[in-house]
């Protein structure tokens, strides 16, 4: 007899997308910050500028929602939008790499 708990799950090799975890703490290790000091409200240029980065490769990478980058950054999605614009808009004038 077929059981439902017999049933392995399907692990697909093509998504090799990052976890949040590792994105965040990838942009700390990047400006010698800790994943706290992103996870903060701090507003300060050399923490809101990585935050920013954060959202983006969070957005970009993971195909999070918004309101679910939000969520952990305890913080409302238009805020995440507008640090991904605010990061792009500096990579295209290349204020940061």
């Amino acid at each position: 007899a077929m059981n439902v708990a017999d049933i392995k799950p399907r692990i697909t090799l093509s998504d090799t997308r990052p976890t949040a975890r590792s994105i965040i703490r990838d942009v700390a290790n990047k400006h010698d910050l800790m994943v706290k000091d992103i996870l903060c409200k701090d507003r300060h240029r050399r923490i809101a500028w990585p935050r920013h980065e954060a959202f983006e490769r969070l957005y970009r990478e993971t195909h999070m929602s918004l309101p679910a980058i939000a969520n952990i950054f305890d913080m409302d999605h238009t805020s995440v939008l507008y640090g991904i614009w605010a990061h792009r808009k500096r990579k295209m004038e290349g204020k940061v790499d």
